[in-house]
């Protein structure tokens, strides 16, 4: 019998102490921190409605702990996640 395979082979995302502002300091998986990067825009506020758009006109308002892992103006979500997947990969935090 087979054992149960686990998401991205196992693999976890160790954060440094610039990501851990945003994400926390523990070791997660991808599918975890992506429900974090949620709470934290909706818990700081960071998320504007705009009239149209993609993601129903949805964009992010990096706040400073953003702008140091590299997200550069208001942006649409799935741009802030590419730009956090960029530094984790640049950092070699993904291990």
């Amino acid at each position: 019998m087979a054992g149960k395979k686990l998401p991205f082979g196992g693999k976890t995302i160790r954060p440094d102490a610039v990501l851990a502002k945003v994400i926390g300091s523990g070791k997660i998986g991808p599918t975890v921190m992506t429900k974090k990067l949620w709470n934290y825009f909706k818990g700081k506020k960071l998320l504007i409605r705009t009239a149209t758009g993609p993601f129903g006109g949805m964009k992010v308002k990096p706040d400073a702990n953003l702008k140091a892992i590299g997200v550069k103006g208001s942006v649409a979500p799935s741009k802030v996640f590419k730009s956090i997947w960029a530094y984790i990969k640049r950092k070699k935090l993904f291990k």
